[in-house]
This record gives structure tokens, C-alpha cells and sequence, in this order.
């Protein structure tokens, strides 16, 4: 700050202000501050900044640095109030790490209250808090966010964000595909079919579905079931009994979670009654078989990541992204239990 004094002609309290952009300053002298900084390379230190704010608490008072978790989920949803288990995991997972860490987690609620992505980003700039996970994506289509990316150091948890070259904490969907299929060919099953929304099957970057083909070619033409990638609007069940009756999977592989009980009721009414599998197991109680997605792990991770940036004062976007990927985990349930093979009948 010293140097940047002397380049600005200002004391130095005054380009204490500017980098905080304090209000007590015209925004035109922030502005010319702001920009002297960032040419002489300039970057905030989160725990220097968190280690100055301890000096004027009361003693005992442990020095903490912030670490934003911005989502798009209303505020009434957030936390251990979430609905999806899986994510439910990964914000006590982030939460945990952070306190292992020395790090305190901040929420922002996209929307919520008139609370728009750029308002976030200006409070974050002026708290000088400059970490960042973003939630996962809550559906298929989203506004843009307008965060200024290059002061922050940020990680996405659960799903890719398109808007910048952010690196990402996520499950493996695609090697999670392929232990499905292996899996499911250990249990006896031969025609394993997936069924998937386009949008969902877009935002994974098709990862499920490429999976699925790849294992289509390594079996017999007798054994392969073409996949059914639908738009959200699909009429269902209608349009998956139509694709039943054409295809005859002996295991369905979908979101069976978001409709469990549906589906098995569903399953039991068709030609030979497949077995059904969710690409992501939301509980773990015996009843659905499929993919467990560990959220809390990846929470964890997240929080890892972002907090060695800032620790090491490594702001911005990277040049390239990078991609984190956690394997998940096959559980057993009745949904999918080992097939019987047919009985075969012995001339008389």
C-alpha cells in the first residue's frame, strides 16, 4: 500500500480506502486507486486482512478468514434445511472442512431478497472476502452470473458453471456409468437401458450417455438397448412404456430417486418386470439400488481447494480449468437384486 501511495500521490489511509472501496471516498479516486493496484499487481491477502480485523476484537477471539458459499437455492432451503440429501452432505461437508481449516462459511442467496449475483460480488469485494464456492446448479437453464471473477478465487461444487473457465468439484458420472453397467452384468442382467431428460443429460456433458454407448458396442447385437434421451416434457410414463415395450431392458438405469416408488411400481407392470437402478442414491436404506454420490466428500474438497488458493493469495480465473472428479460408490438394494436365470426345460 505504501508503493502504491507514492504512485497514486495520496497518503496511504487514503489507498486503505480505496482497496475497500469506502464510501467516504469519491468513486472516481476508488476507481483510479483500484487501477493503479491492480497494474502494480496488487492482490488482497484474506488472512492478513482477517489477522488486522482480530486486533480489534476482544481477546480469545480466534482470527477467521470468510469463504463465500453462493448459491442459487432461496435461503429457507439452504443448509441442513435442504431437501436434497446429497446436497444436504455437501454443505455439512463444506461446513466441517472450513472449521477444520480455520475458515468460517458465509451464505449468499442469488435472488433471494432483490440479492443479485453482481450486488454479492460488490459486498464481497468491500468485506474483502475473495473465496468463493458456488452451489450447485439447481436445474437446467440459468441467468448468467455477473461476479468479477478475476477477485476471486473460486470453485464450483457439483456441476460445471459455463460462464468462465472455473474449476469444478463433481462426481464422476461417466466412470460412475461404467460401474453401474459392470455391475449390473454381475447381478445376471444383460440389456441394461438408460432413460434420462435431454437437459439433465446436457448439464452432465452427456457423460452418463456417452458411458452407456461405449458399453453398448462391447456387447452382442441381441444384448444392446439404445438409450432414451427425452426432452423435459416428456409424457411419462407413457413415452418410457413405449420405449419398454421396444427395447425389453431387463434393468432401467435413470434419476430413480426423484421418483422411487413410482418407478418400481412402474417396472412391475411391464414385460418382464426390469429391475431399476438410480444414478444416484439419495438414501442409503436397501430399498433402491444404484450410484451413492458421497456429497459430504465432495463438500470437503471444494472447501480444500478454494482455501489453499487463498491461503496461497492465488486470485482469479486459471487460464485453463481443471476438473475434480470423485468415483462414487455401488449399494445394493431390492430394486436390483441378482437375476434368476430361466429355468430350462428338459425333453421328455
Amino acid at each position: 500500500m505504501k508503493h502504491i501511495a507514492a504512485q497514486a500521490g495520496v497518503d496511504r489511509s487514503t489507498v486503505s480506502l480505496a482497496l475497500r472501496n469506502h464510501p467516504s471516498l469519491p468513486a472516481k479516486t476508488n476507481a483510479r486507486i483500484q487501477h493503479i493496484a491492480r497494474q502494480m499487481g496488487y492482490r488482497p491477502n484474506p488472512l492478513v486482512a482477517a489477522l488486522m480485523m482480530h486486533r480489534a476484537k476482544p481477546l480469545g477471539v480466534e482470527p477467521t478468514a470468510t469463504i463465500a458459499y453462493v448459491t442459487e437455492l432461496p435461503a429457507d432451503q439452504s443448509g441442513l434445511r435442504l431437501r436434497n440429501p446429497v446436497q444436504r452432505a455437501m454443505r455439512q461437508g463444506l461446513a466441517l472442512r472450513a472449521s477444520a481449516l480455520g475458515f468460517r462459511i458465509e451464505e449468499f442467496h442469488v435472488g433471494q431478497a432483490g440479492m443479485s449475483s453482481a450486488r454479492i460480488s460488490d459486498i464481497l469485494i468491500a468485506r474483502g472476502i475473495c473465496g468463493i464456492v458456488l452451489g450447485p446448479r439447481t436445474g437446467e437453464k440459468h441467468e448468467p452470473l455477473h461476479i468479477d471473477w478475476d477477485r476471486f478465487a473460486c470453485v464450483s461444487l457439483g456441476s460445471k458453471y459455463l460462464e468462465e473457465k472455473i474449476d469444478y468439484v463433481c462426481t464422476d458420472h461417466y466412470q460412475n456409468m461404467r460401474l453401474i453397467s459392470e455391475r449390473c452384468r454381475q447381478l445376471g442382467y444383460r440389456r441394461i437401458g438408460l432413460v434420462l431428460r435431454k437437459e439433465l443429460s446436457e448439464l452432465l456433458e452427456h457423460r452418463f450417455h456417452s458411458a452407456c454407448l461405449l458399453d453398448q458396442t462391447d456387447q452382442p447385437m441381441g444384448e444392446r438397448c439404445a438409450p432414451l434421451i427425452e426432452p423435459h416434457n416428456l409424457p411419462w410414463p407413457e413415452r418410457t412404456v413405449e420405449w419398454c415395450r421396444a427395447e425389453r431392458p431387463d434393468v432401467i438405469v435413470s434419476t430413480i430417486s426423484e421418483l422411487g416408488q413410482e418407478w418400481l411400481k412402474l417396472a412391475a407392470g411391464l414385460p418382464g418386470r426390469p429391475a431399476v437402478v438410480s444414478v444416484s442414491v439419495e438414501e442409503q436404506n436397501g430399498v433402491i439400488a444404484g450410484i451413492f454420490q458421497d456429497g459430504a466428500q465432495l463438500g470437503a474438497m471444494a472447501l480444500e481447494l478454494v482455501a489453499a488458493r487463498v491461503q496461497h493469495n492465488e486470485i482469479g480465473v486459471r487460464p485453463v480449468r481443471r476438473s475434480y472428479l470423485l468415483d462414487g460408490v455401488w449399494v445394493e438394494g431390492i430394486s436390483c437384486p441378482p437375476k434368476k436365470p430361466k429355468a430350462r426345460h428338459k425333453n421328455p
